[in-house]
């Protein structure tokens, strides 16, 4: 076979060729990936391969990368673009390249950056050793966090609390850089040509040999817009969660390596709670004072002026029944264990809810008890007006230990006592580690924690546990 003369190449040959070299590489770097991770399949072949003029980045739907940029990486090393494709996987998996608009982006870059990073040198696999992972060592030190602490949340909310300066974060960033991460901020994901965007449809992606690839791709032309975005983003949140059960029910052959990255996986996507959604549970019907409408016939009323002047043939109830809460207790440890800002935000939230004039009835029944191992105090509220004084003037009592029964104790006593018209539930902020009643209590009954890294609460069967970040307080 003749040998290529390269001085004769025309550019499209040399395009044509660059692009082959680099495809190779490519398919092996995903072919690596699943061969050592099985469960990372959903996501190895999700991203549509577009040659440009970019060295390596993604919008979740297709990977734009530089052929010659790909081909001097894997000459220097060749475990370098494996790492860098398991690195953008990563950013979509965990949504980073959808998170960004509030977010100060110089922070979020090398948060999202360090977390992928971290959680590469976690599996310890050889197709991901890298020369790279001693220049990150030194930073990674100085940081001081745990391994399975550096997620990109609290690594960002880290750097913005300390002012850490721009050339401090660009020195950084050049030990965790792999992708650009300029279309993730593009309104429109790119002007539409191959630096960002979608690709043009003029433009043949010479190294995908996949039809209904390049099919997709031909089919574009236009930049993502918003509704296409979302559709991206529920493809990798779906790819994620099932990567998650594929992790799960394989964990004895993932090994300890993969830990930290399944507990980010549970922890991305745990429930999250909508508090004043959530009161609602304990809601009661009732009646209140005003005019229902969905029970008022307008016809016989309208009728009824047109025929006598100023005598309608039906005159609107002046009440309506809705559903909201009327009696209710809320109980707080009040432990040494237990924050007492975490409590007074918690108070300040509830009490926030209890004065929407669609959650709570004007005339209340509450109850707030305080308790360690006894009830400390009680304070009782039975008008929404009075929530402001309440909270001004209400002190925490206790700091000894936690025992959940003396509360269900007293307002069990209640109760008996006829001191509720209709008593819907309890709710019980805690740090959670105390003796719980042994029976069911007669009303709804639920623990409010707040979420630690790696803690997972258990309460009783029978009652609900709700686990909110402190940011939702």
């Amino acid at each position: 076979m003749p040998m290529t003369n390269l001085n004769s190449e025309t550019e499209a040959e040399r395009d044509e060729r660059l692009n082959r070299i680099a495809s190779r590489i490519l398919l092996l770097s995903r072919s690596s990936i699943s061969i050592n991770m099985r469960y990372m399949d959903p996501a190895v072949f999700a991203l549509i391969p577009y040659p440009g003029a970019i060295s390596l980045s993604t919008d979740g739907k297709y990977l734009y990368y530089d052929p010659e940029y790909l081909i001097s990486e894997y000459r220097k090393e060749k475990t370098t673009m494996t790492r860098d494709y398991m690195h953008v996987l990563l950013h979509c998996i965990f949504q980073h390249n959808f998170i960004h608009k509030a977010m100060d982006k110089p922070y979020w870059d090398l948060a999202c950056d360090i977390a992928v990073e971290n959680l590469i040198n976690q599996q310890n696999l050889p197709c991901f050793q890298s020369e790279r992972q001693n220049r990150q060592t030194k930073y990674l030190i100085k940081l001081g966090f745990k391994p399975e602490d550096l997620t990109a949340e609290k690594l960002y909310r880290y750097f913005k609390d300390n002012g850490y300066s721009e050339e401090h974060v660009k020195r950084m960033r050049d030990a965790f850089y792999a992708d650009d991460h300029e279309i993730w901020y593009s309104e429109d994901n790119g002007d539409g040509d191959s630096e960002g965007g979608e690709p043009d449809p003029d433009k043949d992606p010479k190294n995908n040999n996949n039809r209904r690839q390049q099919q997709e791709m031909q089919d574009g032309g236009k930049p993502l817009e918003d509704n296409q975005r979302k559709q991206q983003e529920k493809q990798w949140r779906d790819i994620s969660r099932k990567i998650q059960v594929d992790m799960e029910t394989m964990s004895k052959e993932a090994g300890e390596e993969q830990g930290g990255m399944l507990l980010e996986l549970q922890e991305l996507h745990r429930e999250r709670y909508d508090y004043t959604q959530f009161l609602r549970k304990f809601a009661v019907m009732g009646e209140e004072l005003a005019v229902n409408d969905d029970e008022f016939d307008n016809i016989y009323y309208t009728y009824g002026l047109e025929l006598y002047g100023d005598l309608p043939l039906i005159e609107p109830l002046e009440y309506r029944e809705v559903k909201r809460i009327r009696d209710f207790v809320i109980a707080i440890d009040t432990s040494a264990s237990t924050s007492g800002d975490l409590t007074q935000r918690f108070l300040q939230k509830t009490f926030n809810v209890l004065k929407s004039s669609e959650t709570f009835f004007t005339k209340v029944n509450i109850y707030v008890v305080q308790a360690d191992v006894a009830v400390t105090s009680v304070t009782q509220i039975k008008d929404i007006e009075d929530v402001d004084k309440i909270v001004a003037g209400l002190e925490l009592k206790g700091k000894g230990g936690t025992d959940f029964r003396p509360v269900f104790q007293y307002v069990n006593e209640l109760v008996k006592e006829q001191k509720f018209n209709r008593l819907k539930g309890i709710i019980y902020f805690t740090d959670g580690y105390g003796p719980f009643p042994q029976s069911r209590p007669k009303y709804d009954s639920a623990f409010v924690f707040i979420r630690r890294e790696h803690e997972d609460p258990q309460v009783p069967p029978w009652a609900i546990k709700v686990v909110l970040d402190e940011e939702e307080l």
